[in-house]
């Protein structure tokens, strides 16, 4: 709004209000601006629907949205229409769906939609127009009474275009016919009773083609005992049994997305598998160029049969139903789901079409605008690969919110997000999505100061995670770090205190958490998180650590210092209640009086993780574990590896990951990388997937964490003071003979390009043959440090015992002995040389003894 001020309505279709089931409602709307004439010097547009709308203006498709949010804290969009808008009459034409139920990305609210337009001349004339009950709303034609796709997720859509007013949403229709919108009310009527403006940039809209036709084949419906006619699109694929490959006249190709399909008739349809090549995200088109009817049913799947047919309808973790439904009419017509649609793949099955239909299908590609700031490049192929998928990955998992995937549920758990952030800093350059997510999950905090691990939603079951809410601060003193952004910790410090005070109310006379109210996950394994966990208590040590860094960064030096004393009382009474001096780990727990017998990487790596063990403890977790026995190869643990629960997921390598390169073992955590995510994509993977074996998601954010490690730990460019201010470079390049890091920070890009020359021919980061017989200097390290910065760079020696060295081509060592004035500035560190300096750019060479 101009003025800030709401003069529009909520407005809702009379008809659809009155038939008393709002779900799955979808609603078209139309109104007319007449705009003066002359140049118009400002025109704001702000929109908001519960749950989303897809705005056109003048005939040109504006937007989409809402973000996702609670309707007590109602998004809304805004939008610059000036070069939209002529004098006269415009047209404002809407398709608005209301889910009428809560699912893992949508709160449940009611249905209603809300527009304003405030337009200015280049006299200083203002006019404001916006929703009213003189709009014309009309029923949109989806079916009704469907089941819903998966517990997590909405409605199928099932569109008859045959009752679908032609041109509806183009100016000159004649919306005569149409009912008076029902004027619901004023901005601040429940449920919306707060409004805001989009805080992350809008959604991007790209299209793209399929890459190949996978399989064709003749299907046939089978009949089912069901007598109800609301079978769903998803049920019908699955009971169509593929018959044989059918000949090429039934199917023709101009490309993978443009096909002819020959007339079919009865229960026998012609069945079209395309793929995309890659996981996508958005809104599957289909344009129908030329035909006379029938149907045809849309299968979506991230996976492919061993037959090579696609099934809509997976496990994945919980059924997912995925398909949508488009009953044709003839002639042109365009189809495209309100929804987002995730797949790799898309299974077209067409029945009863009278004549022959020329169909164009493409993927409108959309989700959250990034772009690649970020740079990683190394000699190792397999490395490469891997971060560029990780970043691919998140990419897929970033739309109005971070989610764990774009598939089977789309939701944002914090979980995911602590991980997804990290990655969106270090590859994008984006903190606003990780703000967005952070500052809405105390917004669900209930009185008992516990908030919903998966948030804005309503899932059909108890979402308050207390080891989500342990991760809370955890990513809020991270974001900090990375973004300099203190106004986001002054605003929820109230929320991080009640969090804190519920955490206090299930500490025990012993000093430990005892069951915690809700889920408690921690990984998708056998371990024993009931009773007095290891694995909740470190989780809870680590909230409180980042809460007294957050206490102090805020001004409050007092509260920090008791947040940190009840940390430590709580190790304390780990190491007392929960070390095994026997077998030199944590077991799981307590439960009951009872010792778990139970001993888990996930406890231990935890544990060790977060500073619950000391060095001695963590040495004896990391050889019962087995990632340092090579270390201590004449001791054994006594601890037996098969009985040891393992790690499930590449989210909880995550932890695993850090706690490898907190010792000083990155080597170990690369070959743990090459191992685990390299046989991912030997098995044909595109993204990432929620676990080691394709079962459920085969795109989950949560896996990515590489893509940040090369960068952060590899590369070692990491936050010491927030805003980067202050920051490491502390090369662990390990086997790898170059690698180049580019992380973009809020003072600018920090760049390191680093190179070990061998005897042997080789390219270095900037493309150049280095001939062989030319090995000198040993190292080049090329660095940018941000203007107003501090970076603390490590460079390992080699081997190198003796070394020169130069700095811009000042000699600042000679045969490991300082030269010069600023020499003693470099120091040993180990295998390494340390030093630090200010921004700018600099050249480091390393000579051989």
């Amino acid at each position: 709004m101009a003025d800030g001020e709401w003069r529009a309505n909520w407005i809702w279709g009379p008809s659809i209000s009155e038939e008393g089931d709002a779900r799955s409602r979808h609603c078209y709307f139309r109104g007319t601006l007449e705009a003066p004439g002359g140049e118009l010097s400002a025109a704001v547009l702000s929109v908001c629907a519960d749950t989303r709308y897809r705005l056109w203006v003048n005939g040109r498709m504006l937007g989409h949205g809402p973000a996702r949010s609670h309707p007590g804290s109602q998004y809304f969009d805004v939008y610059d229409v000036r070069d939209l808008l002529h004098p006269g009459s415009n047209t404002f034409a809407v398709l608005a769906t209301h889910y009428g139920i809560g699912t893992c990305y949508s709160c449940l609210g009611s249905p209603g939609f809300l527009l304003q337009a405030d337009i200015e001349n280049a006299q200083g004339e203002t006019q404001t127009f916006g929703t009213d009950a003189r709009w014309r709303a009309a029923s949109a034609p989806y079916g009704v009474g469907y089941e819903r796709m998966s517990i997590q997720l909405a409605y199928p859509e099932v569109f008859d275009a045959r009752r679908e007013p032609e041109a509806w949403n183009l100016p000159g229709f004649d919306d005569s016919s149409w009912e008076f919108a029902l004027n619901l009310g004023p901005v601040g009527m429940e449920p919306w009773i707060e409004m805001l403006p989009r805080d992350i940039p809008p959604p991007f809209f790209r299209g793209m083609a399929p890459v190949r036709v996978q399989q064709v084949g003749r299907v046939r419906l089978q009949a089912t005992a069901r007598t109800d006619e609301n079978i769903t699109p998803a049920e019908d694929m699955e009971r169509a049994t593929t018959l044989e490959v059918v000949s090429s006249e039934s199917v023709s190709f101009r490309h993978p997305a443009l096909l002819t399909v020959a007339p079919q008739s009865g229960q026998e349809g012609v069945s079209v598998v395309l793929d995309f090549g890659k996981e996508v995200s958005g809104f599957p088109l289909l344009v129908v160029r030329k035909g006379a009817g029938g149907r045809v049913d849309i299968g979506y799947s991230e996976r492919i049969e061993a037959d090579g047919t696609v099934n809509p309808n997976h496990w994945g973790g919980c059924d997912v139903h995925y398909a949508d439904r488009l009953i044709m009419r003839p002639g042109f017509q365009r189809y495209q789901p309100l929804d987002h649609r995730a797949f790799r793949y898309v299974r077209l099955d067409f029945y009863d079409c009278p004549e022959p239909v020329e169909i164009l299908v493409e993927m409108t590609v959309s989700g959250y605008p990034v772009e690649h700031k970020g740079e990683f490049q190394c000699s190792d192929a397999l490395l490469q690969r891997i971060w560029e998928v990780g970043r691919y990955t998140t990419e897929l998992c970033m739309d109005d919110g971070f989610m764990d995937c774009p598939w089977r549920e789309r939701g944002q758990w914090l979980g995911d997000v602590r991980v997804e952030g990290l990655v969106a800093v270090y590859a994008f350059g984006d903190s606003a999505l990780a703000r967005k997510a952070l500052l809405q999950y105390p917004q669900s905090q209930d009185d008992s100061g516990w908030f919903r691990g998966i948030y804005p939603a309503d899932p059909p079951f108890d979402p308050i995670l207390p080891t989500f809410c342990f991760l809370w601060p955890v990513a809020l003193w991270e974001y900090f770090l990375h973004s300099n952004d203190r106004t986001l910790l002054e605003s929820v410090w109230p929320n991080l205190e009640r969090l804190i005070a519920a955490l206090k109310a299930c500490v025990d006379t012993d000093g430990l958490l005892q069951d915690p109210p809700g889920w408690v996950f921690v990984d998708w394994a056998p371990l024993n998180t009931a009773g007095k966990s290891t694995a909740v208590n470190a989780f809870a040590y680590d909230a409180l650590r980042a809460s007294g860094k957050i206490a102090r960064a805020l001004g409050y030096p007092d509260r920090g210092g008791e947040l940190d004393i009840l940390a430590e009382d709580i190790r304390e009474s780990v190491n007392d209640s929960l070390w095994d001096r026997t077998r030199g780990c944590y077991i799981d727990g307590i439960v009951q009086g009872e010792r778990s017998r139970i001993v888990s990487e996930q406890s231990n790596v935890l544990a060790a993780l977060v500073g619950l063990a000391d060095h001695r403890q963590t040495e004896a977790i990391l050889r019962a574990l087995g990632y340092k026995a090579y270390l201590l190869s004449d001791q054994r643990p006594d601890v037996d590896r098969s009985e040891i629960v393992t790690i499930a997921t590449p989210y909880f390598a995550f932890y695993l990951l850090r706690l490898l390169y907190g010792c000083g073992l990155h080597d170990r955590a690369l070959a743990y990388i090459r191992e685990k995510w390299g046989a991912m994509l030997d098995r044909g993977a595109t993204t990432f997937w929620e676990q080691w074996e394709p079962h459920w998601s085969l795109c989950h954010a949560w896996s990515a964490a590489p893509t940040v490690d090369l960068m952060a730990e590899i590369a070692g460019i990491r936050p010491l003071q927030p805003g980067f201010e202050e920051f490491t470079v502390d090369l662990r390049p390990g086997s790898l003979s170059w690698l180049k890091a580019v992380v973009p920070t809020p003072r600018g890009n920090i760049s390191v390009a680093y190179h070990y020359r061998t005897t042997a021919a080789q390219i270095d980061p900037m493309g150049a043959v280095i001939p062989g017989g030319a090995p000198s200097p040993a190292i080049t390290v090329n660095l940018t440090a941000p203007t107003g910065s501090r970076a603390h760079v490590r460079i390992p020696l080699l081997g190198l015992s003796s070394p020169s060295v130069r700095l811009n081509g000042k000699s600042i060592w000679k045969k490991g002995v300082p030269d010069g004035g600023s020499g003693d500035k470099f120091v040993r560190d180990g295998d390494a040389i340390a030093f630090s300096i200010l921004g700018g750019r600099y050249h480091i060479e390393l000579e051989r003894d």
